[in-house]
């Protein structure tokens, strides 16, 4: 990746979750990479699955204490993800 200069002017440019930079007056051709989008695309991920959705999952866990209905909801999606185990065997 480049590194940007204190005090000059950049255009700065994104495409498919990377993040451009250029000189002001510069060619789109002169462009560098200074970064990148974490989306679900192309963002970090754990056991293939982006860090956000891992992260949204263990907060439901912790909710379903509160709630009785994620509760309930997240006890039918353990039975069905079991019963997908036993298919899968």
């Amino acid at each position: 990746m480049g590194s940007l200069k204190p005090g000059v002017q950049y255009v700065y440019e994104k495409s498919d979750g990377v993040v451009y930079a250029r000189q002001m007056g510069d060619p789109p051709d002169k462009r560098f990479e200074i970064g990148s989008d974490y989306t679900a695309k192309n963002g970090p991920k754990i056991c293939g699955m982006p860090i956000e959705e891992v992260s949204m999952l263990v907060d439901m866990v912790k909710q379903s204490e509160h709630h009785p209905a994620l509760q309930e909801a997240l006890e039918r999606a353990r039975l069905i993800y079991r019963l997908c185990q036993t298919q899968d065997e």
